[in-house]
């Protein structure tokens, strides 16, 4: 059976027929406006459909046949996770993030007659090792360093995008939505209204150091009121920053301040934004609404300890025989 069209706001015309399910392996356009019409996030939709559209490269290449749900048996699933872990050595996070994908698909496919016998039984999650230390955030040496980077270069957008990182703790995805009137700028203060995960919303309160760096960009790139804060650097009508270009960006900088550890990405100053806040002492709870996670036990991880104080643990062994040495 079909996808009703009326349900999916579609109706049935010449270009249509060639994404029929019943026609050819793109049940996936389908799936794509369910996910919308259930308010999921650009993000997820996305990942969600490249990680079925992975698959069905897989199934090509490997059982040399198009996709169709009922293709997506409890072998086939097996068989591919397994080419996921060995042969293309993904993280554990990964693959069951795709994992998580294709049950979402399969629920969908089900609930619309796509599958003949029901349906199947996943793979069950790759087992992940505990973490025992917090996410990688930026030491304070490292925090100056890129803000003197920046600033050396003088780009007040680059500039601006940086410090509201380092000091709301935001996404990328979540900077790059941001329209002017999500700012509110008061005389002792200001806020900011994020939409994040789930579309769902969050306040956050912004410092003097933000109002500050903020205030300069305006003034030399004002926008209307219902404008995309950040650009690119062709112009306005080139459209809003993406979240690929502001990651480019920040390595850029990162090189500049002579920050050598690759592992430390643009994603690393909401951990560094989080890291800071606890030490210090604001409340889980606290950092919980300000970085918007539904779960406590998410924000959890940030007082676990880093690596940069289990160094600073196991090399207080030795610092009085190899003072010298203690601090490589």
């Amino acid at each position: 059976m079909l996808p009703n069209l009326t349900k999916y706001n579609c109706k049935e015309t010449t270009a249509d027929a060639k994404l029929l399910p019943g026609l050819n392996e793109d049940f996936f356009y389908y799936f794509k406006n369910d996910l919308q019409i259930r308010d999921k996030s650009d993000s997820t939709i996305k990942s969600y459909i490249a990680d079925l559209q992975g698959f069905s490269r897989w199934l090509k290449e490997t059982k040399n046949g198009r996709f169709n749900p009922d293709r997506m048996t409890s072998p086939n699933l097996l068989e591919y996770k397994q080419y996921l872990l060995k042969i293309k050595r993904l993280a554990p996070r990964s693959v069951n993030r795709k994992l998580a994908a294709f049950r979402q698909f399969l629920v969908w496919a089900n609930k619309n007659e796509l599958l003949s016998n029901g349906l199947p039984d996943l793979p069950r999650e790759v087992r992940t090792t505990q973490v025992n230390i917090a996410p990688k955030s930026l030491i304070q040496e490292q925090q100056d360093d890129l803000c003197r980077a920046v600033e050396k270069e003088k780009n007040l957008r680059d500039i601006a995008i940086i410090k509201l990182l380092l000091n709301t703790g935001l996404r990328v995805s979540e900077v790059c939505k941001l329209c002017r009137c999500d700012i509110d700028f008061k005389p002792r203060g200001g806020t900011i209204v994020v939409q994040g995960k789930g579309q769902k919303f969050r306040i956050i309160p912004l410092n003097a150091e933000v109002r500050e760096t903020l205030s300069r960009y305006f003034k030399e790139y004002p926008r209307g009121l219902y404008d995309r804060v950040f650009f690119s650097t062709r112009g306005i009508l080139k459209g809003s920053m993406t979240t690929v270009s502001v990651q480019k960006m920040f390595r850029k900088y990162r090189n500049l301040a002579g920050i050598c550890d690759t592992g430390i990405t643009v994603h690393s100053l909401r951990h560094t934004f989080a890291t800071r806040m606890l030490e210090k002492g604001r409340s889980l709870v606290e950092v919980q609404a300000l970085l918007g996670h539904e779960n406590i036990n998410t924000t959890a991880i940030y007082t676990r300890p880093n690596h940069q104080s289990l160094k600073a643990a196991v090399d207080s062994l030795c610092k009085d025989q190899y003072p010298e040495i203690s601090g490589i």
